[in-house]
């Protein structure tokens, strides 16, 4: 695995905008690179993020190939690649790197994706993995790359959320890193009984481990709005200036 980590770059895809400039009226034209057809994936939630060749990478929420009973088994979730046309005005080509099978694999993609200067892509899973949730209280996961073009990517689970009154449950933002290769994220519920006995959601730390495994940290516990807290953070976190300090939006009162 990579020690060094790349910013993170976000790319809209589909843009449609209209610019004013001295009286003229400008609009932008929108152009379909990639409809879903529920076997390669359905109800894309987040953005891209791009690799330095151009490529495009995504999740979706649901489809795929995976049969999770919560979903009535239309699929647990996909992560695809769009890779840019050699000619301009060209068809983009999507291939689907991994079909998430629900269960402990983890299923729901919700937030997006964050890659590292190695090309090994980093997310979440909603639901799934385990813990004390019904469905799972999902899972961080890292897809790594094959070594020959073609092959298929290799999933590894890093850690299983648990839920309860010590840890959160159902991750939704995209992660962040630091420097030194340290990954922060945000889950919605878990870590107390309060918000309606759901928890009001956490912020953890994951740090790499000597043969490849990873410390879960928790670094708050949120109690909620009644308790002059925030609650249920669902947004990405930002890393404040020169790396030491964590901003994020929690769903009733935050930053």
């Amino acid at each position: 695995m990579s020690q060094g980590f790349s910013s993170l770059r976000g790319f809209c895809v589909l843009l449609s905008s209209i610019l004013l400039l001295a009286g003229f009226a400008f609009a932008s034209k929108e152009k379909i690179v990639l409809s879903f057809n529920a076997t390669d994936g359905m109800t894309p939630l987040s953005g891209f993020v791009a690799d330095k060749k151009g490529n495009l990478y995504g999740v979706t929420s649901i489809g795929g190939n995976g049969d999770c009973p919560d979903y009535g088994g239309q699929g647990c979730g996909t992560v695809f690649e769009l890779t840019p046309p050699a000619q301009e005005g060209g068809a983009w080509t999507e291939t689907v790197l991994y079909n998430f099978q629900g269960g402990a694999d983890g299923d729901e993609l919700v937030g997006g994706l964050i890659l590292d200067e190695s090309g090994n892509l980093y997310g979440v899973t909603e639901l799934g993995g385990g813990g004390s949730c019904t469905y799972g209280c999902g899972t961080v996961f890292e897809l790594s790359p094959p070594a020959v073009k073609g092959d298929a990517w290799t999933k590894s689970t890093l850690y299983i959320f648990q839920g309860g009154t010590k840890d959160g449950s159902y991750p939704e933002g995209t992660l962040l890193f630091d420097r030194l290769g340290n990954l922060y994220g945000t889950t919605f519920y878990g870590g107390s009984l309060n918000c309606a006995g759901y928890g009001c959601g956490s912020v953890f730390e994951l740090s790499p481990q000597s043969g490849g495994k990873w410390r879960e940290t928790v670094l708050h516990i949120f109690e909620g709005n009644d308790n002059g807290d925030a609650s249920n953070p669902g947004f990405n976190l930002l890393s404040g200036c020169g790396g030491k300090s964590l901003r994020g939006r929690g769903f009733w009162r935050g930053e």
